[in-house]
Formats: C-alpha cells, sequence, structure tokens
C-alpha cells in the first residue's frame, strides 16, 4: 500500500518531495560510502521550499498541518536518501512546534510572541532558516535530557554532552533539549 496524501498542502510537499528522489538516490551511496554529509541534498530542500512545509502559506510556507500529509513527504524522501529524510524530519518536527505555537500565540493575542514566531516562519520559508535537533544523549532519553541550563549573571550556562545533532553541517539555528 502506497501513502498518499490528504490535503492540499501534503499534495504539494509530497510533489516536492518526489521531484527530489532521483537527485537524491544517485548521490546518497556515495555518501554513505564516503561518510560525508549531503549538503548539496539541503541546498535543493531549501530551494524547492521543502524545508517550508509547516510555515503558513501567508508567510511564504506550504501550510502544512496533516501529519499523516508530512509522514507521506518524508516517506517519498527516503526513497532517494533515507539519511536526508530523518535529517529534514527533525526540522520538520521542530519548525511544526514552531506553527503550532504561533497559531497559539495568534489565538491568544500575544503580539511579541506572534511577531517573534512570525519571523522565524517567514524565514523558514524562505530558506533562511534551517534548524537542527541536539537531543541525543547517552544514556536518557528525550524527555529526561541530562544537558543543564543554568541560569548566570550574564544569560545561561548549558553544559552537557550529545552523541550527534542532526543537520548540523548546514543547520543555522540548533534547538536544544535541555533541564533547567
Amino acid at each position: 500500500m502506497e501513502l498518499t496524501s490528504t490535503t492540499e498542502a501534503g499534495r504539494r510537499f509530497v510533489a516536492i518531495a518526489e521531484e527530489h528522489i532521483e537527485a537524491f538516490r544517485g548521490r546518497a551511496n556515495a555518501h554513505d560510502r564516503d561518510g560525508s554529509f549531503p549538503t548539496e541534498n539541503f541546498d535543493e530542500l531549501l530551494k524547492s521550499g521543502a524545508v517550508g512545509a509547516f510555515a503558513p502559506e501567508e508567510l511564504g510556507g506550504l501550510g502544512l498541518d496533516s501529519i499523516h500529509d508530512w509522514t507521506t513527504g518524508i516517506e517519498r524522501l527516503a526513497r532517494g536518501d533515507a539519511s536526508t529524510a530523518i535529517a529534514l524530519n527533525m526540522h520538520l518536527g521542530i519548525s511544526r512546534t514552531l506553527a503550532q505555537s504561533l497559531r497559539s500565540a495568534r489565538s491568544n493575542g500575544d503580539a511579541d510572541s506572534i511577531a517573534r514566531s512570525e519571523g522565524m516562519m517567514r524565514a523558514i520559508a524562505a530558506g533562511d532558516l534551517l534548524i537542527c535537533a541536539t537531543a541525543t544523549e547517552p544514556g536518557t532519553d528525550f524527555l529526561r535530557p541530562r544537558t543543564q541550563a543554568t541560569r548566570i549573571e550574564e544569560g545561561w550556562s548549558i553544559s552537557g554532552r550529545k552523541i550527534f545533532v542532526t543537520m548540523s553541517p548546514v543547520a543555522n539555528l540548533y534547538a536544544l533539549n535541555v533541564r533547567a
């Protein structure tokens, strides 16, 4: 059974993902063999608008809202390069949370949060903001991070050890999973 999208935004996201399959597949083996990062795949994902899937349409994104359609698009990308698909998935998970925060701020009339969230969503949709996740730590899980954020006079001090940071070679914002 093949997954199919159920919304218009989902159909656009899946169509964009399908456009990348052949090029990603053509590079995947070499990157796996060489242990190299597929930077060119992310250059193409930024240009195609895939990274802005969850950004609202009025801010330049695809307006994706359906988890099913998200999964369908990621499955299509994985047909070309599973490593690229999982890395993009991490960015999309964070950007989906930002989109939910924007909807919440709008419904609450929180002008500061609206401005901040809209700015981030615009940057994501424009391909200017790519977010990576730094959640993985030895001996724990996402819900119980060991990395500690401590308030200091100058702001915060963060101390911990991450095993890997998905998509770090191309990201320009790192989302940290810490305890305070």
